[in-house]
């Protein structure tokens, strides 16, 4: 089983997505720890390619890795929950 799992495509992708299902779509990463859906609208392409400075989408590449927490990580979250109460 893995800790660690990395998807990557390229933002054209993503953006033709977004256009196809009226902004809508989402990627969705099936894990043996667990499934996500990440709303493909949190990739705005027109802001990356203009802070990165890409002239084509299909230049740019996104990586999304998602791992599995560490104890540390799990002590310190469930810490700032119960302050939270």
């Amino acid at each position: 089983m893995a800790d660690k799992v990395e998807a990557k495509l390229d933002l054209s992708l993503m953006n033709n997505l977004l256009t196809k299902k009226g902004g809508e779509a989402a990627l969705q990463i099936q894990t043996t720890n667990g499934n996500f859906d990440l709303p493909a609208n949190l990739f705005n392409a027109d802001q990356i390619a203009k802070v990165t400075g890409v002239q084509n989408l299909a230049d740019a590449k996104i990586t999304v890795d998602i791992a599995k927490a560490s104890p540390q990580q799990v002590t310190e979250v469930q810490s700032a929950v119960t302050e939270s109460k």
